[in-house]
């Protein structure tokens, strides 16, 4: 009997020394698994902003200091906006970045909702509906958003992005939401806040506003419309954030 009871707690510390070392290996190994993603798209936004000098201007607006240009992927147009040197220090646009379901709604009119799915504060999945003008069917999106606060200090990025949805599309897009919207796809899109510093003194007199889009909308849509429209919602991206910040700050 002594034997026994003695094997018994032997046993019960070894499954909870298990149990114990257990989930910080696995809770390192998804961190990992997510800064990977997180550093691959990255990446590729970096990519799309050192290319961005070389694409024609689709729409500039000199007083508010912002320019729009665009380039196609094949059929797939990419728009980039950058607005240089706003009044604004970085950490002012954290509270968008940081509210981005009930946030972004406000400042962009197509935007119905953004309902959270599952994930952390990292990287979360979210389902989006987008209101499109008569007679175009509304689009719905399903994808990942990853929050990179302080990148490296007073630098701020957002990315949404389609990369490994194929689950999330499988669970969470419905029969009904199949049936009543077009599916929408975002290869690429990202909210980048980086400081502007005073050349004399190295302070932070303001930030520069980086906004790249690259997707589907889904269904037929000609390449003249997406002429006019990619860079008006650029633009409206853009200083949608601006407005969200000068109104709420």
């Amino acid at each position: 009997i002594i034997m026994t009871l003695s094997n018994l707690i032997l046993l019960h510390v070894c499954f909870l020394f298990t149990i114990i070392t257990y989930q910080p290996f696995a809770a390192a190994a998804l961190s990992n698994t997510v800064a990977g993603d997180v550093q691959y798209l990255e990446r590729k936004v970096e990519a799309i902003f050192r290319d961005a000098k070389n694409l024609p201007i689709a729409i500039s607006r000199p007083k508010e200091d912002i320019q729009v240009r665009t380039t196609f992927n094949g059929d797939c147009m990419v728009t980039v906006a950058e607005a240089t040197d706003m009044d604004h220090h970085p950490d002012d646009f954290r509270e968008f970045l940081e509210n981005f379901g009930t946030a972004f709604p406000k400042v962009n009119p197509m935007a119905r909702n953004v309902i959270p799915l599952e994930g952390n504060a990292l990287k979360q999945a979210v389902k989006s509906v987008l209101n499109f003008p008569f007679p175009l069917t509304d689009r719905i999106m399903v994808h990942w958003k990853y929050l990179r606060l302080n990148r490296s200090p007073n630098e701020h990025m957002l990315i949404l992005s389609e990369e490994g949805n194929q689950r999330l599309l499988d669970k969470y897009l419905t029969q009904n939401e199949r049936k009543q919207y077009v599916l929408a796809r975002t290869f690429l899109c990202a909210y980048w806040i980086l400081p502007v510093r005073c050349s004399e003194t190295g302070a932070i007199k303001g930030s520069c506003i980086r906004y790249a889009f690259s997707g589907d909308t889904g269904g037929s849509i000609p390449a003249w419309v997406q002429n006019q429209v990619g860079p008006k919602t650029a633009l409206d991206s853009i200083q949608g954030l601006i407005n969200h910040v000068q109104k709420y700050r």
